[in-house]
């Protein structure tokens, strides 16, 4: 491997640093790892790291909205949707909560209940959705349930996947005239050439491909980077 043309090597990492299979190549050989551990995109990534962990220390309300989008570049590829509906234990899906909005969530356990006349049994499932903390919750049935990413909106391509949610899905928005992401129920209205007209709150709003970082998927980790204080992940425990 090690006798590849550097720009072929170039290439190849380029099509590599946005893929599951990146951490595979680190084992090739010798001259791979370093060539991948004194790559720019991983010295870049690991100062923006760096930088995301002191932002989050600091109690002020800096806005560094620059860092928060560049996070959400570099992590994006990582939300990968399911075509099949795999119910297991630590399975991302999309879940229709008790308000009737759908929400991203893993299963943390699954319990099979008698119906009302104990003859029937009903498997349910323990959701804890990402982002809200773990007042949040709820155990529900296999029909609230679809494939992850089908009814959300997928951070690496939000324009897009936002065209599709026609029942309405929780997002992190930010009002034009406001300074922090506050959660809010989102459904697309009307799609056009040039825009997307989604409803939040009651109130329609244009959405384009220039304005649609106005708009973050909830994750444990939007909640924190972007300090929402509204269902604020209090007594959720995290391994950074």
């Amino acid at each position: 491997m090690n006798t590849v043309p550097i720009y072929v090597d170039r290439i190849i990492l380029d099509f590599l640093y946005f893929s599951k299979d990146l951490k595979n190549i680190f084992f090739i050989n010798k001259y791979w790892n370093e060539l991948i551990k004194k790559s720019n995109f991983l010295t870049t990534y690991f100062l923006l790291r760096n930088n995301m962990r002191m932002y989050l220390e600091d109690e002020r309300m800096n806005d560094f909205e620059f860092l928060k989008n560049k996070w959400e570049k570099y992590n994006s590829w990582k939300w990968t949707i399911n075509q099949e509906n795999i119910i297991k234990i630590n399975q991302y899906v999309d879940v229709l909560d008790k308000v009737n909005v759908w929400s991203p969530g893993i299963i943390k356990n699954i319990t099979i209940f008698p119906n009302f006349n104990e003859t029937v049994f009903e498997k349910k499932m323990k959701i804890q959705f990402l982002g809200w903390n773990n007042d949040f919750n709820e155990t529900v049935s296999i029909k609230k349930i679809k494939p992850f990413g089908s009814k959300t909106i997928n951070p690496s391509n939000k324009y897009e996947s936002l065209k599709k949610i026609k029942e309405g899905c929780w997002v992190l928005y930010k009002y034009p005239s406001s300074f922090n992401y506050r959660y809010v129920k989102l459904k697309t209205k009307e799609v056009n050439e040039k825009n997307i007209i989604v409803e939040i709150d009651s109130s329609l709003i244009k959405i384009t491909k220039e304005n649609i970082d106005l708009i973050k998927t909830p994750t444990n980790a939007n909640a924190l980077i972007f300090k929402c204080k509204d269902y604020d992940l209090l007594n959720r425990r995290f391994k950074f």
